[in-house]
């Protein structure tokens, strides 16, 4: 059954930083590739730094280089290197905080502190080796769900920036939706797999739907602060939008690609 077809494809080679757009992406069985390979800690603790805490980071650009090296742009237009000499001085200036910039290590854990909307914190580590905040690596979104939640918020500036997908996904128009109210049709797709890109593409088992946190209320590139944006979508849909799934066949993806549920 085919589902739609992808008009967004993005990873974020260094965590909480803003995104990297592609038109093709190679998955592996962790994800896509150079998808959240580095990450910035904090020297004195040896803490991973999320912008949940820290929402300077949205406003960095990285993007990958072909030898898994970043550049990353600071909005003035200045930049540095991962593997310049001064990296980790230009981030500290930047933040305001002594950082390091550090590659994700094969079966280490990073500890990660997150505040809650009521400004609370609590601490997890991510999963060995990787700089994502859990297993699901890949984050699927649709433009039926954004259309949705804008629907009961409109004065909000609904877009893909604030919830950071991997790929969004337009739904087909003939895709008919029975649940008797506003559409989140990701959220039927749990337990089950999605095809991108046909037999020669990617297939993905999704997992959960994806809980959203503080996160989405940060300013990030043109879109203002708006704490909103979390109040309404947890009174529409228990904070829920999009779904998070793992690679369950590698491949690429392209933009354009058809999304199809497998064994319908």
């Amino acid at each position: 059954m085919t589902l739609g077809h992808v008009i967004g494809l993005w990873r974020y080679p260094v965590k909480s930083m803003a995104a990297e757009a592609l038109s093709v992406a190679d998955v592996g069985d962790e994800g896509i590739i150079g998808d959240r390979s580095f990450g910035v800690i904090d020297a004195a603790t040896g803490k991973l730094l999320s912008a949940k805490r820290y929402p300077a980071l949205l406003a960095l650009r990285p993007v990958r280089r072909d030898d898994g090296e970043v550049l990353i742009y600071e909005p003035s237009g200045d930049l540095t290197m991962s593997d310049a000499a001064d990296a980790n001085g230009w981030l500290s200036e930047y933040l305001g905080l002594n950082v390091r910039l550090v590659r994700a290590e094969p079966e280490r854990r990073r500890q990660i502190e997150m505040e809650l909307d009521d400004g609370q914190l609590f601490e997890f580590s991510t999963p060995p080796g990787s700089f994502f905040d859990g297993t699901m690596t890949v984050h699927v979104l649709t433009t039926a769900s954004l259309a949705a939640a804008k629907r009961h918020y409109p004065l909000g500036d609904w877009v893909w920036e604030r919830f950071r997908p991997a790929v969004l996904v337009a739904i087909d128009e003939s895709v008919e939706h029975d649940d008797g109210g506003d559409p989140w049709p990701e959220d039927a797709w749990i337990g089950s797999e999605i095809d991108l890109g046909g037999p020669s593409g990617v297939r993905l088992q999704v997992g959960k739907v994806m809980q959203r946190c503080i996160m989405v209320t940060r300013a990030q590139g043109a879109f203002p602060a708006d704490k909103m944006i979390l109040q309404s979508l947890a009174r529409v849909h228990e904070s829920n939008l999009g779904v998070g799934c793992v690679v369950s066949g590698v491949g690429r993806v392209s933009m354009g690609d058809e999304v199809a549920l497998v064994g319908t």
